[in-house]
Formats: structure tokens, sequence, C-alpha cells
């Protein structure tokens, strides 16, 4: 092998597989191999490139593959574009112009989907992505944008997400059990509302303030039994609250009260007084009304008649049994009968629709004031009539009495 200094081309082998040796043992070789490579070998200590603006170039120097520069950047680049640099903060990834930046992290040496995660700056959304590989494509973990939301997900599906009123969940939020200080979700300065699961009870504790639970114009608020299969409670905005039992409702306010099925009250029966009744309930719409017997409630006064009196002497007296299934079916009851009572004087019975339902035997009363007082104005007569009858009887008898002695 022939070599050859030229002062032009500098130093020449004339042969493909040539080297150059540099060193007492040969220990800097560059060499061109018959496998069309060629190579340096350092063989020894360190192999340095110095200069203040290195550049690695396609073989013609049309396109860039690296640059040095002293002071400043190392550059990497892909097909001629800069992809890679270091900064003085660190280093930098950037696409193409109109494309991403992308930067792949591969675990293990990317031999499992798993092991495999990028980084992306999105060019046409400009989003930051943060993605994996796990299920054999690339799906998002985490999505970002500039004074914009930042969101979650889990297995590509969206889960979580900020915006400019606070936060967005998508799906459960899920708590171990815990406590008002232990696992709990807190709400407010000092965590004054806290809702929480402890043991086998759930809890919303308010600290400070009311509790106000609100809806919209027209959202009911509804409280219902687990599984959403029966409701327990509904509030109805600019209308009525309800109760129910069993999902049947059975308590409803109203506009102008409230309407409702049975009412049980131990503690009102256990509260008895000497007064008397003074309740009403009307058959339609069943509104529950204070009797009153003043002056100032009445108007067209008149005085009973002695005839409506006298109808009530048509009423039939009777004894019954029961039907109805809160009363004792064998115990004996006394009372009139609506419809006979209806036919004598329909005033002294209440209607359900045109179908005699009671009969008002508080109604009774003064009618039996009326022939008790025509009864005593009666008996008076009488004992006038006996007392004249006894006087003259007296005076008769004596007079009987003196013919005899004469």
């Amino acid at each position: 092998m022939a070599v050859t200094i030229n002062g032009t081309t500098g130093i020449e082998t004339n042969t493909d597989t040539g080297k150059i040796k540099v060193g007492a043992s040969d220990d800097l070789v560059i060499e061109r191999k018959t496998d069309d490579h060629s190579y340096i070998n350092n063989s020894s200590g360190r192999l340095r490139i110095q200069g203040d603006d290195i550049r690695i170039e396609k073989a013609d120097g049309s396109e860039f593959m690296a640059k040095f520069t002293a002071d400043g950047s190392a550059e990497l680049y892909h097909d001629d574009v800069k992809t890679f640099e270091t900064i003085s903060e660190g280093a930098r990834v950037q696409g193409n112009e109109g494309a991403s930046a992308v930067l792949e992290l591969w675990a293990d040496q990317g031999d499992d989907n798993a092991d495999k995660w990028r980084l992306v700056s999105d060019q046409s959304s400009n989003y930051f992505y943060l993605q994996n590989y796990a299920a054999g494509s690339f799906e998002t973990s985490i999505r970002a944008l500039g004074n914009g939301n930042v969101e979650l997900y889990f297995d590509n599906s969206l889960k979580f997400k900020t915006d400019s009123a606070g936060v967005q969940v998508y799906g459960a939020v899920i708590v171990d059990d815990g406590s008002a200080t232990g696992n709990r979700i807190s709400v407010g300065g000092a965590g004054d509302l806290k809702i929480y699961h402890e043991s086998d009870n759930s809890y919303i504790s308010n600290d400070t303030g009311h509790l106000i639970i609100n809806s919209s114009a027209t959202t009911n608020v509804d409280i219902m039994k687990a599984g959403h299969s029966e409701y327990m409670a509904r509030f109805i905005p600019d209308g009525a609250v309800q109760l129910y039992y069993n999902n049947i409702n059975v308590f409803s306010t109203t506009g102008a009260g409230i309407a409702c099925g049975e009412i049980r009250s131990q503690t009102t029966y256990n509260a008895t007084t000497s007064n008397s009744a003074n309740m009403y309930i009307h058959s339609d719409p069943y509104v529950i009304y204070r009797s009153t017997s003043s002056i100032k409630y009445k108007d067209n006064v008149t005085t009973l008649t002695d005839a409506d009196a006298d109808k009530i002497l048509n009423c039939r007296p009777v004894t019954y049994t029961s039907k109805c299934d809160i009363d004792d079916s064998n115990e004996i009851h006394y009372g009139l009968i609506a419809e006979e009572v209806k036919d004598v004087d329909s005033r002294l019975v209440v209607f359900e629709g045109t179908e005699p339902e009671n009969v008002k035997y508080d109604r009774f009363v003064p009618h039996l004031i009326n022939l008790v007082k025509r009864l005593t104005d009666e008996v008076d007569t009488l004992k006038t009539e006996k007392t004249k009858l006894q006087t003259d009887l007296t005076a008769l008898t004596a007079r009987v009495a003196a013919l005899e002695a004469a």
C-alpha cells in the first residue's frame, strides 16, 4: 500500500482498506474496511474532537446531522431538521415546521408495550400529552392546554378535567372509609362541610352556617332509596313537599296547608282534656276545620221551629257491629243510619258526593233542647193543674166532712 502526502488533497492511500495509524502503539487508527464503512478507533486515553463550532454533516455537506457550539448548544438533527438541542436550563425537543414534538421514553429496552411512553406537544391542537403504549397503540394518560384545562384519563377515557370554574369529574369519586377527621371530602376554608362514610353509615356534616340544598326553578330535589327504585321524599319548586311510605305519597303540602293519609300521634292521644270536641273533617277536599259556636261566625240566626225538632222523633235508633278495619267486629255500637236520617232531615247528614256518609250527631242537640223545653213546659202546666186539683180536692173534702157532721 502506498501513502501519498499531497499538499492539495492531504494524506491518501491507494487501496480501499488502507489505515492511518497515529501513536507509538497505533493508539489512534483511521481506516476503511471491506464492509464499505469507515472507522476511527482510539484504543487508549480519550478521543477528543475539539473546536469552537463542530458539525457532523451528510457526506456531500448538504444536511446537518449534529452541531456543537462552544459555550452554547449541542444540536441533533433528523433529515436536516433540528429535533433536539441543549439549552442553558436543560434540553429542548422540537418538531418540524407544521409537525408535533415527540419525546419517547422506553424502559427495559422497550421489549414490552407497557415499557413505552411518550411526551407530545401537539401542533394542531396545542395540547401537551403524556401517552402510553400498553394497548399496542399510543393512548392518552394526561392532556394539558396552556392557559386552559388539564385532563386525566383512565384507559384512554377522560375521568377528570380542570376548567375556569374548578374541576369536572367523569365517573365516580371514590374515598375509602373514614371519619370527620379521617378520609373524607372536605369543602370550605376550614373544611366546614364534610362528606364521609364511617363503618356502616354515611354522613354529610356541616359545622358552620346553614346546610342549604338548592335546585333550579324547574328541577325537583328527590330523596330516594338506594338504587333509585323508590321515592322517600320529593321537594318540588313552587309546589309541594311530598313524603312517601313504601313509595306511596302519604303526605303533601298544599297552597292551603297539607294533604295526607292517616294521622297518628301517641303524644296527642295521651294529651287528654275535658273540653268538648271542636274538630271537623270535610268530606271534600278532606280538610280539617275547627268547629266554632261564636255569634261572630254566624248570620241569619233564627229560633229553631218545633216542626224541625219534631222530625228527629222519626229517626230510628239502632245497635250494630262495625265493618271498619280499625274497629272490633264484635263490639256493639249504638247510633243511627245516615241513609234513614237523610229521609227525615238531610241537614243532619254529611254527604260524600250525593251519597249519605255521616250523621251530624251534634246537630241533634238543639232539637233535643227544643223538645226538652217543650216537655218541661208541659210538665210545668201539669204540675200547676195538679196543684189546683189538690186545692179543690182539699176544699171539697172539708165541705163533705162538714155536711156529714151536721
